[in-house]
């Protein structure tokens, strides 16, 4: 998962239009139905037409992301609109999890265990993670000019700890999502569809060269360098995806976000 909702401490919040408010209610609907079907562990109940129409409202870009595509006070607003989304991934990838870790008092082993639960996961719910995976990388990468404008506009002692723990974090999740994206390019002894994989690959790309702004170098160069191996060792039909990401992430124009140590 994306962990960018660290963006949530670093600017002022601006409320959002009616279409956030519709958006929350889905959101809630679809984590009720998530804890049920959790409590009666059963997949099966998220299977429903219900469940298909919302995880629809919660991946519908072209009413979402248009809509706060603009004003600069709606910071906030998008990123309230991308952490809504995020809780709901995050709900389907530890669905069934608590409790039924097995328990063990090395934390290795404990975090391994952890691991293979949500590859499960991924597994189970590809349909949806297909369809909210990439809104949320684009929901986070329309918001970065805003935020690296915000951030250049800031007066000195005006950039806080608070604010540059929450840079760092937004990094790191980054990473993450790129390492992931990676992995999956080049998994082959998972069940994984190359519709899942294609949805993901391909929006990583289309957005690498917003996130490669905010990366310091040398995480930048880790990204290039990660992409462009596994372009050449990696299944054909991911090949343009990873060269674009290999691309974006060697340019190394540095923006106000890529400069906060």
């Amino acid at each position: 998962m994306l962990s960018l909702l660290a963006w949530s401490g670093i600017v002022s919040s601006a409320p959002p239009a009616e279409a956030l408010r519709e958006y929350r209610e889905a959101a809630s609907r679809f984590s009720s139905l998530v804890a049920e079907a959790e409590a009666g562990e059963k997949v099966a109940q998220l299977r429903s037409p219900e469940f298909k129409k919302l995880v629809e409202i919660l991946s519908d870009e072209q009413t979402m992301l248009a809509a706060s595509a603009e004003p600069e006070n709606d910071v906030e607003a998008d990123l309230e609109l991308c952490g809504i989304t995020n809780n709901a991934i995050v709900s389907l990838a530890i669905f069934d999890i608590r409790g039924n870790i097995p328990k063990t008092d090395d934390q290795q082993e404990s975090m391994s265990n952890f691991k293979v639960m949500m590859s499960r996961n991924l597994l189970v719910f590809q349909d949806e993670l297909k369809e909210l995976q990439p809104f949320l990388i684009r929901c986070l990468a329309k918001a970065v000019s805003k935020v690296d404008r915000f951030l250049g506009s800031l007066g000195p002692g005006q950039l806080t700890d608070v604010r540059r723990r929450g840079v760092v974090k937004m990094r790191t999740g980054i990473l993450m999502t790129y390492s992931s994206g990676l992995a999956i390019a080049n998994d082959t002894g998972t069940a994984l569809r190359v519709d899942y994989r294609t949805a993901f690959l391909s929006v990583l790309a289309e957005t690498a060269e917003a996130y490669a702004s905010m990366m310091p170098l040398p995480e930048r160069k880790k990204i290039a360098e990660a992409a462009g191996s596994a372009a050449l060792s990696g299944d054909e039909q991911y090949q343009a995806y990873l060269i674009s990401i290999a691309r974006a992430f060697r340019n190394e124009e540095c923006s106000t976000i890529c400069k906060i140590e």
